[in-house]
């Protein structure tokens, strides 16, 4: 009899996929990539590997309730056995969950800032009276070296050597402002204040806040007021690593801060670069009847780590425009276009990835420079026209 239930039971987790498939229940993308698409299969197919191979992947990724098997199983590895379902996350002392792009890419050949490049940049910008600013935003494991993994310290380890060799650097005069924002962060660290989340790769509402007040002081020093700085609540969301790159849903609860200053009204609104634009940019114009803005307009071109301190920088901006590196790379006229009429051009990029990021962007950038230019050029022709002078 218990032989007759073991096997009934091996059977029905056999065939518990193909129930539930003709059930309705479709297989889902649930690791961060998209599932495989089924292959053509030919006559020749049955005498090819690699037909056999695509076979098995589109098998695999079709099969029913498979999302649930991999939440199962991740499950089973992180709650049971303490360990990580993948190897884009590494489990750090104390549960600490890190993202192994923020090890490895401080290691990259090509991690290393080309701050001579950025300083011909600031250069050629000078010239149009725009002002260039740099903001390495810092990751998790520059916070937190204690927790690292063992096997992820000499990871670490590049990262720092980077990390000091640009503070060393940005010690020189530059025809750039960078945002200095570590000493910010350590002395944070120190008092025992967290800025990112256990599981989670992006830094929380008072790190983001952090960060507005370095740009803002970097700007224009003395304006920003800490005491306008409030905590509007909290919310409870799904902890980030585990829900991006194990498929758990562990709920964590995060305070949620904001800025008010009597007297300074902001409207923000999202708009598209082109058409054809899968991710919105955004603009804000501030008015105030008495505590100082920051003049003139700011086009600030980010990564992820921008995102939530877009609210509080803009309550302190009489004019900012907020592109996604990804929407520079694709629409560089566009860019180029945002730039004219602006004071200063404000660049971010997370420091694990700020070479590799940069060295991939720089040709962007520079073509966004000599866009700007020609249309700097063509609008002072268009001006000399007859009729087209003041008064004409």
């Amino acid at each position: 009899m218990r032989e007759l239930l073991v096997s009934t039971a091996f059977v029905l987790f056999l065939s518990a996929p193909w129930l539930a498939g003709l059930a309705g229940f479709e297989a889902q993308a649930v690791e961060n990539r998209r599932l495989a698409t089924r292959p053509e299969w030919k006559l020749a197919s049955w005498l090819d590997a690699e037909a056999y191979a695509g076979l098995g992947s589109w098998l695999k990724d079709a099969l029913p309730l498979r999302a649930e098997a991999i939440a199962l199983d991740s499950w089973i590895d992180y709650r049971v056995l303490g360990d990580s379902p993948t190897r884009r996350v590494l489990i750090g002392r104390d549960g600490e969950l890190f993202l192994d792009i923020e090890l490895s890419s401080a290691c990259a050949q090509d991690a290393v800032l080309d701050v001579e490049a950025l300083s011909r940049l600031g250069g050629e910008l000078k010239r149009d009276r725009i002002d260039l600013f740099l903001m390495l935003s810092p990751n998790k494991s520059f916070l937190y070296p204690e927790r690292v993994p063992e096997a992820g310290t000499a990871l670490a380890a590049c990262g720092k050597r980077a990390r000091d060799e640009l503070r060393t650097r940005f010690e020189r005069a530059l025809p750039f402002t960078p945002v200095e924002l570590w000493g910010a962060f350590e002395a944070e660290a120190r008092s025992g204040r967290r800025l990112f989340p256990q599981r989670g790769r992006h830094w929380d509402a008072y790190g983001a806040m952090l960060q507005a007040r370095g740009l803002v002081e970097a700007i224009q020093p003395g304006l920003w007021d800490e005491s306008a700085v409030v905590e509007t609540g909290s919310v409870a969301r799904a902890a980030e690593l585990p829900r991006r790159f194990m498929n758990l849903e562990i709920e964590q609860t995060q305070a949620l801060l904001g800025v008010e200053r009597p007297g300074v009204a902001v409207v923000r609104e999202e708009f598209r670069l082109a058409p054809a634009s899968r991710q919105p940019s955004a603009r804000s114009s501030a008015r105030s009847s008495g505590p100082g803005l920051i003049p003139g307009r700011t086009l600030v071109v980010h990564d992820s780590f921008m995102e939530r301190s877009i609210g509080p920088f803009s309550a302190y901006a009489e004019s900012a425009v907020f592109v996604h590196w990804t929407q520079l790379v694709q629409h560089t006229e566009a860019v180029a276009r945002l730039l004219q009429g602006a004071e200063r051009l404000v660049l971010q990029l997370v420091e694990d990835r700020a070479g590799v990021e940069l060295g991939r962007h720089v040709g962007a950038i520079l073509q966004v420079q000599q866009q700007h230019q020609a249309l700097r050029a063509r609008g002072a022709k268009l001006r000399r026209l007859p009729g087209n002078s003041p008064g004409g």
